[in-house]
Order: structure tokens, then C-alpha cells, then sequence
């Protein structure tokens, strides 16, 4: 269940702030986890749902501009982290020596092509050759093989 006046608060208090969208969101869902986190801590200890007073209390003590303001400094804070940690992770992986290994690695693997294509071209040439070829020596070595008998001459 979507509560639009906490929602609405968050909204409101971003705008004002000239804060990104993505601060929103995520002052939203850290309301919303803590929320819940309330609302199952008091089930467990009492037995019963929170009344509507202790959810009033929890969202003006959430939603004052001081908790929001301190919420949205954490936010900052690990969204630098995440973000410094993933710039790292790819500026490691993007290395002088990976280039090396990848530039070597395609110049070897065009020079086995080459010479697998001059093999073949040159087993295609001699193929080519021997059918339409005017020498009859080559016709009869085809005769025998084919037929397994000795020429006659």
C-alpha cells in the first residue's frame, strides 16, 4: 500500500532542494523499509498492528526536513561509494597490458587465418587442375585408382 502523503512530502521536500529524482526514490524506499521495519517490530513485541497515533509519530519523525535532509547525505554517501567502486572495477579491467594481450591476440589469430586460407587455396588450385587438366598420365592414375586394375597399353 503506497502512502501518497509520505510519498508526496518526499516530492515536495526534493523539489525544493533541487535534488535528482533518483534521491527521491530512494529517500522513498528507505521510508518505506522502515515502515515496514516498524510496523513488524511492533506486531512481534504486542501482538497486534500499530494504531494509527504510533504511525502518525513515525512519519513526522521520517518525513521532518532534518531526518530527510540527513537521510539524503547517506544517499550522497553511498551512492558514491557504489559509484567510485564500479568506475574502479572497470578502470582495472581497461589496462594497458589487457589491451596488449587482446591486439596480440587478434594479430595471431589473423596470421593461423592466413595460412589456413593459402593451404586451402593451394589444395582447391591443385584440385582444380588435376579435372580439367589435357594430360592423359593423369586420367589413367584416375582409371586405376578408381577401378583398381592396370592400365592398358
Amino acid at each position: 500500500m503506497v502512502d501518497f502523503k509520505a510519498y508526496n512530502k518526499i516530492e515536495e521536500y526534493c523539489k525544493e532542494n533541487n535534488h535528482p529524482a533518483i534521491y527521491k526514490k530512494l529517500l522513498f524506499y528507505k521510508y518505506t523499509e522502515e515502515m515496514k521495519s516498524l510496523i513488524d517490530s511492533y506486531k512481534t513485541k504486542n501482538s497486534i498492528n500499530p494504531n494509527s497515533d504510533i504511525l502518525t509519530g513515525f512519519d513526522n519523525s521520517c518525513l521532518s526536513d532534518d531526518r530527510l535532509h540527513s537521510d539524503i547525505k547517506l544517499i550522497k554517501e553511498e551512492l558514491y561509494e557504489f559509484t567510485s567502486f564500479e568506475v574502479k572495477k572497470f578502470t582495472q579491467k581497461q589496462s594497458i597490458k589487457a589491451f596488449g594481450i587482446s591486439v596480440g591476440a587478434s594479430v595471431l589469430a589473423s596470421f593461423i587465418f592466413v595460412i589456413l586460407a593459402i593451404g586451402i587455396y593451394k589444395v582447391g588450385e591443385n584440385q582444380f587442375n588435376s579435372w580439367f587438366s589435357n594430360d592423359p598420365s593423369t586420367h589413367i592414375e584416375e582409371k586405376i585408382n578408381i577401378e583398381g586394375n592396370t592400365p592398358l597399353d
